[in-house]
């Protein structure tokens, strides 16, 4: 694992000459998007079909959404991962086949580290869903993560021949190709091959995005990028990175080389989950593909490479956000063109004191927070895994100064938490920004000095020793 490296990267002239065309492809960043609701938004488009391809799937209201699809006679079909599910802690793929739903267990035999690790959705042939997001609730409160939603019928085509692999028809190794994008998928169609590409060909920087790097191919790659002159930004999660020397190898290209190690602290499981990288501000690679030789080479996994200089920009100014979040002493919004109307507020809430049928909220003085009102407050969530972590999402103002508080909601009333309220200043150029606290509970008063037991005579005396 390599700490934290100085160097000034200045994408400034990449993102000014990058031209804003119409959006062809939509992207979504956790925690700041509520991917969740983006997905069932595009679910709910489906007249004829749905095919899900899910690592695992541990969110019941996408359950319940399918339901409602099936009502109204779509078609779903839906393949996950046969080790993932075979864990103690997922058990909803035995709900969903309870319910009747088509669902099959893929087992890939590749290697003993070989998973199904797609998370991608079609939509009536005509639509997908794809990039780093899983259908739980880690993913949806507290994890980093994209989601990228494509309308190209040619690509949906493409990956509507994957997911029938995943069913039994025969492998073909054939990349896809859709409106300036191409998709490979592991481990039929070279995918390392299509990173050494991108990278090799870079003229001005590299931008990546990794949950887990393990690939010294790639990082000798990076690194030797770096010394030909590439300004190349490395950022990976440390639960990921202390498992490795890779990152360390890209450390090695020199004052190019700068390697950020993101701990997402949020919960025990959260993560810095992201699979993204951009190259010279115009090329976006993402998917469910991790850059390790195990996604490579033996798990079913997914890696586009997209020519989209809007959608580069987006990817460019979400990574640094996380750079922001991760690396705040050398963060400079300049370097990412990050100049939105208003912030991303993702909070999370250590708070351990509530209990069952309770609810916690924040509010504060501001409406998007409730005006102070715990009704009309912004919800968190939790989970079994989580707690006693709790996390939401809001949207507010740039370059303002709003007091909140954090609450617990119960049947009983409300319970606000101990001390002066808290100060939150939103960013002034709309950087999405994380606040991290831990619920303030009402100092417990000290315990009163125990009054003198009268001696007993003789007692002192009678003791040995004495």
């Amino acid at each position: 694992m390599r700490p934290i490296l100085p160097l000034a990267l200045t994408l400034v002239a990449l993102v000014a000459t990058a031209h804003a065309p119409a959006r062809a492809h939509e992207a979504y960043f956790a925690p700041y998007d509520d991917c969740e609701a983006q997905a069932m938004a595009v679910l709910d488009t489906a007249r004829r079909t749905v095919d899900i391809a899910q690592y695992n799937i541990r969110n019941e209201r996408f359950v319940e959404k399918l339901e409602e699809l099936r009502a109204r006679g779509v078609r779903v079909r839906i393949v996950i991962d046969a080790k993932n599910a075979e864990q103690p802690h997922n058990t909803l793929d035995d709900e969903i086949e309870a319910r009747g739903f088509a669902l099959t267990r893929y087992r890939n035999t590749r290697s003993a580290f070989a998973i199904m690790h797609h998370k991608f959705t079609i939509v009536d042939d005509a639509v997908v869903m794809t990039g780093s997001y899983n259908w739980n609730e880690t993913a949806q409160l507290v994890n980093d993560e994209n989601m990228l939603v494509l309308r190209d019928p040619a690509l949906a085509a493409a990956y509507k021949a994957e997911f029938e692999e995943l069913l039994g028809a025969p492998e073909v190794s054939q990349p896809g190709q859709g409106n300036g994008i191409t998709v490979y998928f592991s481990p039929e169609d070279r995918v390392r091959d299509a990173v050494l590409e991108q990278i090799r060909s870079a003229r001005e920087s590299i931008l990546v995005c990794m949950f887990t790097f393990k690939d010294d191919v790639i990082a000798r790659a990076m690194r030797d990028a770096a010394r030909r002159g590439v300004r190349v930004l490395l950022v990976v999660e440390k639960k990921q990175a202390d498992t490795t020397r890779a990152d360390e190898t890209v450390a090695q290209g020199g004052p190019n080389a700068r390697v950020i190690v993101a701990a997402n602290t949020s919960s025990a499981h959260s993560a810095m989950h992201h699979k993204f990288a951009v190259f010279d501000g115009r090329r976006v690679v993402t998917g469910a593909c991790n850059w390790t030789y195990t996604a490579f080479n033996d798990s079913n996994e997914d890696l586009l490479v997209i020519a989209d200089r809007d959608l580069a920009r987006r990817y460019t100014a979400a990574l640094g956000d996380v750079v922001a979040r991760y690396a705040p002493e050398s963060f400079d919004p300049d370097a990412f063109g990050i100049d939105r109307p208003d912030v991303g507020a993702h909070f999370v809430v250590t708070c351990p004191s509530t209990s069952f049928g309770e609810r916690v909220v924040v509010v504060g003085g501001h409406p998007a927070l409730g005006d102070w009102d715990p009704a009309r407050g912004v919800p968190l969530g939790t989970t079994s895994s989580m707690f006693p972590s709790w996390g939401g999402r809001v949207r507010l103002p740039r370059g303002e100064r709003i007091e909140w508080k954090v609450v617990i909601v119960g049947p009983w009333g409300v319970r606000w938490e101990h001390g002066d309220n808290r100060v939150l200043e939103t960013s002034p150029r709309g950087v999405n920004e994380a606040w991290l606290v831990r619920y303030r509970d009402i100092p417990a008063a000290p315990a009163p000095d125990p009054a003198p037991t009268p001696a007993t005579p003789g007692l002192i005396d009678a003791l040995p020793g004495n």
